[in-house]
C-alpha cells in the first residue's frame, strides 16, 4: 500500500490469503508468522482488511480481490463487498487445487454479474 493516496480510483488485491489461523487456507498469516491476531474495533482482520481500511482512509475503494476460498471469505466479512475471485481451492496450508484460466474467467463473470 506504499504510496496510496486520494489520487487512486480503486485498488485490486491480487493473490491474497486468509488471516492467520483460518483453516484450509494457503499460507494463512497476517504480515508475518509471528502475528497471530489483529483486531480493529474488535473484529479480526486479514491483510486485505487492514489494507482496505488504509485505502478507505483516502477514499479509495477495494473493488477486486483474488485468492483461495477463505481469502475471498475473509475479505467479504471485513470489507464492503468487493468482487472476490476464487482462483484456487485450498486443501491445506501448503496445498491447493489451482483453477484453469477458463474457469476463473467464468467465475469472474458470474461474480461481476451477480454483484
Amino acid at each position: 500500500m506504499q504510496g496510496i493516496d486520494e489520487s487512486f480510483d480503486a485498488v485490486f488485491f491480487i493473490g491474497y490469503h486468509a488471516r492467520a489461523g483460518v483453516s484450509y487456507s494457503i499460507m494463512d498469516h497476517t504480515y508475518t508468522s509471528r502475528i497471530m491476531d489483529v483486531k480493529i474495533n474488535g473484529r479480526k482482520m486479514s491483510e486485505a482488511g487492514i489494507n482496505g481500511r488504509l485505502a478507505g482512509y483516502f477514499g479509495v475503494p477495494v473493488v477486486l480481490v483474488s485468492g483461495d476460498q477463505n481469502a475471498v471469505k475473509c475479505v467479504r466479512e471485513e470489507l464492503n463487498d468487493p468482487v472476490g475471485i476464487q482462483v484456487k481451492e485450498a486443501i491445506g496450508r501448503n496445498a491447493a487445487i489451482l483453477y484453469p484460466m477458463g474457469r476463473v474467467k467464468k467465475i469472474r463473470l458470474f461474480a461481476i454479474l451477480s454483484g
